[in-house]
């Protein structure tokens, strides 16, 4: 995202001139000024998806320890507490709420991924719309 020959490409009329969006408003800035922007806004973005992805995570982190305990206290502990029962043997271990914290683990991290993809995509299906807005659409099918 360094070459500013497709916005500067946008930003030029027919004849050459940059042309203002309305008659009353002023010119765009110049092409670098822009592509400056689409960063700092690309940037902006990310760290608001971060923000709101540690705020969910840290409830989601509460409901699933939560859940897992309410797994343990009653699933697991019908496994794990029949001692006096010679025809059936315990494991001593909590199954179900150790799997249930794998996969609430395994949702996070996909859900982290997904969003860090995602707000890295949005950026450069910008800057390729700039361009051309099929490179645009390839862009954003791909990143999504």
């Amino acid at each position: 995202m360094e070459d500013v020959g497709a916005i500067q490409t946008l930003l030029n009329g027919e004849k050459g001139e940059i042309q203002p969006l309305n008659s009353d408003e002023d010119p765009p800035q110049s092409a670098q000024e822009i592509l400056d922007m689409m960063k700092f806004i690309g940037t902006k973005i990310t760290e608001g998806a971060i923000s709101f992805l540690a705020k969910e995570y840290l409830y989601l982190g509460i409901y699933s320890a939560v859940v897992a305990a309410v797994l343990g206290c009653t699933v697991d502990a019908l496994e794990m507490g029949r001692e006096g029962d010679s025809a059936w043997r315990a494991t001593g271990f909590p199954y179900t709420a150790t799997a249930y914290l794998v996969g609430s683990v395994t949702s996070i991290l996909a859900g982290y991924v997904g969003m860090r993809i995602a707000v890295y995509t949005n950026t450069r299906t910008t800057f390729q719309c700039c361009k051309d807005v099929h490179q645009g659409f390839l862009a954003a099918f791909r990143g999504g």
